[in-house]
């Protein structure tokens, strides 16, 4: 799948998290010191840690919280630690020094680099009741080096940055340590354990993604099976029409980038060939975000609806030379290191597609002065097979209809006390809460126990996540139709 369906998607997914993945309050929190009646004697604290500088207070912290805008230095390559350095960005949620921290990775940017009243507490750190800090990885959002050596973003570099984190801040927090990251985010948490198993007392990693064969058919048979036979048929029908129809679509797509200013220079056949890559995609990015099959425009729907629907669920400037460039590091590393998905439907779409499967690489939108080495997917077999060999204290929930399940994190018969939990009809964003009552509990259990608490102190028990995140996509999609 082409790099900028999914990565705005989950930038998108980013905001309604912040907005509505707020896990009930942890039972018991409000008897434990918080930070807002403590004194801001932490901010000398922070202040006086090699390498790392006060940035300010974020004035929109979860309540009982106060949220810290740091920065720490850090090597751009760490084989060189005296050499060039770059500033990475972190944010510190303060609650109570005494309580367990968790680390929690994006993967990407920091969430209040889009806005500052983005500010998230992982459901690990809700759970726990712990301090959070949150780091924004080495290339993206405000932790960029300058100039730009790309040779230096890779896995173990970011997996050093993080680690050296931990060691800094371990000097004020000395409960147990803890880390969390969905989506690319949990990737980076399992990265971070199998290069310094460590660190943490537990890794949580949600909807992970873990492609060992980018060229295989694994996405491709699990498209073909999700769902009911009548949605998949509905959204081919709906490609078919909107191929069909391209050169009415392309003047639609072209005066939009017109009206916002967007171009497509970095892609090779310009915007014909992003118009074809977002369609073959749309039904990935669908069925991620627990699209509605009822909203899919059916014959007697007329193109701009059409044309809409497809806005709607794939953005068809999300992969412009204007909205990729916050990308650009993911489009390297899914094209070095870590693979990605490729969908193949000639068979179905047969004539009416333009460009070879090449299309969906990532590079494919980048330009061309970003050198991206040959992909290697050696490192994500190796850690493959390191959880099942020696995994120790990993945590994945994975939702049932994510396609990105189709190459996952498994356990094996030389893991140790972890587990893996699939939420019935689950998508990308479905969260623990969402876990049948008995799970759900087991779940709260192992994170409790791993972070040296009792098992029974966890969240307030709850029926089903925030509607806002459980309608997500769906409710957007119909009420944006309604309104045509």
């Amino acid at each position: 799948m082409h790099r900028s369906r999914v990565i705005i998607a989950a930038a998108v997914a980013a905001v309604f998290v912040m907005a509505s993945l707020a896990a009930p309050a942890t039972a018991g929190a409000a008897s434990a010191p918080s930070v807002t009646s403590a004194p801001d004697g932490i901010i000398n604290q922070l202040k006086h840690l090699p390498g790392v500088t006060y940035l300010g207070k974020n004035h929109y912290p979860p309540a009982g919280y106060k949220v810290y805008e740091l920065e720490i230095r850090q090597p751009i390559n760490h084989n060189q630690p005296h050499g060039a350095t770059f500033e990475q960005h972190l944010e510190l949620y303060q609650r109570n020094v005494a309580a367990p921290m968790v680390m929690y990775v994006s993967g990407y940017f920091n969430y209040t680099f889009i806005s500052p009243h983005l500010t998230y507490l992982s459901p690990t750190a809700t759970i726990v009741g712990g301090n959070q800090i949150s780091v924004e990885s080495r290339f993206y959002g405000d932790s960029v080096p300058h100039p730009t050596l790309w040779k230096y973003l890779t896995v173990w570099q970011e997996a050093a940055d993080e680690h050296h984190v931990v060691q800094v801040f371990k000097r004020l927090y000395h409960a147990r340590w803890l880390i969390d990251g969905v989506s690319k985010g949990g990737e980076t948490a399992i990265f971070h354990d199998y290069y310094y198993p460590h660190d943490f007392a537990d890794t949580f990693a949600w909807s992970a993604p873990s492609i060992t064969s980018t060229f295989s058919h694994s996405y491709d048979h699990f498209l073909d099976n999700v769902g009911t036979a009548a949605c998949r048929t509905a959204l081919l029908k709906a490609q078919i029409r909107a191929l069909r129809n391209r050169t009415v679509f392309e003047a639609k797509l072209a005066a939009e980038a017109k009206a916002a200013h967007g171009t497509f220079k970095d892609w090779a056949s310009g915007l014909d060939e992003d118009f074809e890559v977002t369609v073959l995609d749309t039904p990935f990015v669908f069925w991620q975000y627990g699209g509605d099959c009822s909203t899919i425009p059916g014959a007697k729907a007329t193109l701009q609806q059409l044309y809409h629907w497809y806005n709607v669920i794939s953005v068809w400037l999300a992969s412009d030379d204007q909205e990729s460039v916050p990308y650009f590091a993911y489009n390297y590393q899914a094209g070095t290191q870590l693979g990605y998905p490729i969908i193949d439907e000639r068979a179905e779409l047969g004539s009416l597609l333009h460009y070879p499967l090449s299309a969906q690489n990532p590079e494919q939108d980048m330009p061309p002065n970003i050198p991206v080495r040959p992909l290697s997917q050696c490192l994500m077999r190796a850690v493959h097979q390191w959880i099942l060999t020696r995994g120790n204290h990993l945590l994945f929930l994975y939702g049932q209809d994510d396609p990105w399940t189709a190459e996952r994190f498994f356990l094996g018969p030389g893991t140790r006390d972890s587990a893996i939990f699939t939420i019935p009809g689950g998508d990308h964003v479905s969260t623990y809460i969402d876990l049948p009552p008995a799970q759900r509990k087991a779940f709260v259990k192992m994170l409790r126990t791993w972070a040296g608490l009792p098992a029974s102190g966890g969240p307030a028990e709850t029926t089903g996540s925030d509607p806002a995140l459980r309608t997500g996509v769906r409710a957007r999609v119909e009420q944006e139709l309604v309104a045509l």
